[in-house]
């Protein structure tokens, strides 16, 4: 019969084990950036969005989503290597009006970039 010091001290471990990818995998997830989007003009797709990086790695993959498409809302994928921080690059571009997500990764996390509102490119006026 296992005596219950022995019995406690299993439990802890275990419970510490299977805690322990959680802690890991939120402490390496680093990508950081911040968006802005610039009008859609009524005749043609021309809304951009730009992207700043705040932190991360230096070769991102990123997937942009449109959410007025449901299923089919899969739009492009780009990838840029050498991302500096705090400089605004140009990732997407010939957007028509609409609100997009975009699908960070890197080599450590998966990160959406638009919230619960998304990324809205506006049409002109």
């Amino acid at each position: 019969m296992i005596q219950l010091k022995y019995l406690k001290g299993f439990l802890i471990i275990i419970g510490f084990l299977l805690l322990l990818p959680l802690v890991d995998a939120k402490a390496q997830c680093k990508i950081e950036f911040e968006f802005r989007s610039e009008v859609s003009e009524n005749e043609g797709n021309t809304g951009k969005i730009f992207l700043t990086k705040k932190a991360g790695g230096e070769e991102v993959t990123f997937r942009l989503y449109d959410l007025f498409r449901g299923r089919k809302g899969f739009i492009e994928t780009r990838k840029i290597t050498n991302i500096t921080n705090n400089k605004e690059i140009l990732v997407f571009e010939g957007l028509k009006a609409s609100t997009y997500i975009i699908q960070a990764e890197d080599k450590f996390c998966n990160k959406s970039l638009g919230g619960i509102k998304g990324i809205e490119v506006k049409p002109s006026r």
